[in-house]
């Protein structure tokens, strides 16, 4: 993700006005929601690359407020 495509995602969702926003992959989110949240008021969910429990309790202490995955066993 470069800052051409934050800059856009914030219009993005700033015109539509999503109760949440997807990111992905999760292991953007420490990086990204730092730069988004000023602009934002939705909640961010990660989502991409969630194969461990502790990659879920990473992801939502750095960041997203929660997750979306397709493991039924996480």
């Amino acid at each position: 993700m470069d800052s051409t495509s934050i800059r856009q995602g914030i219009k993005s969702i700033n015109k539509s006005q999503p109760t949440a926003a997807e990111m992905l992959p999760r292991i953007a989110v420490p990086h990204i929601h730092i730069k988004l949240k000023p602009h934002i008021k939705q909640s961010i969910i990660a989502a991409g690359l969630i194969d461990t429990k502790d990659e879920i309790e990473y992801v939502l202490a750095n960041g997203a407020q929660g997750i979306s995955i397709s493991s039924y066993g996480l």
